[in-house]
């Protein structure tokens, strides 16, 4: 079962001629308010918290009420901004989902953010995903964030936790597609096993 979720209805009428009617995005998947007060009060940045509050209180058992689903396997996929968001939901609230792609997440200015939310899962609780990372061979300016997000997971040194990396051909566009059938071939041998 694919679930997707639509971006906002009715937003403001300036922000949608200026950015398209994916402008929610910019607030549901971002973890951290703007510095500049004009930037904020017109974007409303760092609203993934509601976003996550909203998948985990109405989607979730929307989906598990009206349909035969597995509780204890759901995968979450998220390219760019939305891999931004997903590396938020594994540090945030773990169990929200069992595996995790993340292709080309856009860490730039957040991983600062997510290492705070990592210091904040016990050794006891740990964390119990299965995380799949990718980016494009030719995002030179996204691969150091990322490569720091990875290194952060793995010095967890978490049991139940198991991250794969695959660096893609490619640029944050291009390496899209390769990002969706990597990922799905992972996802296809965890089920296999």
């Amino acid at each position: 079962i694919l679930v997707g979720i639509s971006w906002q209805k009715d937003p403001d009428p300036e922000l949608l001629a200026k950015h398209g009617p994916q402008i929610s995005r910019f607030w549901d998947y971002s973890i951290a308010e703007s510095d500049n007060p004009n930037v904020q009060e017109k974007y409303k940045l760092g609203q993934a918290y509601n976003h996550l509050g909203f998948i985990r209180k109405d989607v979730i058992p929307y989906m598990e009420h009206n349909y035969r689903t597995d509780p204890d396997n759901r995968s979450y996929f998220g390219y760019s901004m939305s891999g931004l968001f997903g590396a938020y939901v594994l540090l945030s609230q773990p169990d929200t989902f069992k595996n995790y792609i993340l292709g080309s997440p856009a860490l730039r200015g957040d991983v600062e953010e997510l290492t705070r939310l990592a210091s904040n899962i016990t050794a006891s609780e740990g964390i119990n995903a299965r995380v799949f990372v990718s980016y494009g061979n030719a995002e030179e300016e996204a691969s150091p964030f990322i490569d720091q997000f990875i290194e952060l997971l793995k010095a967890r040194n978490d049991s139940k936790l198991s991250v794969t990396h695959q660096v893609l051909e490619g640029n944050h566009q291009t390496a899209f597609p390769l990002t969706g059938i990597q990922s799905v071939s992972w996802l296809a041998n965890l089920v296999q096993k």
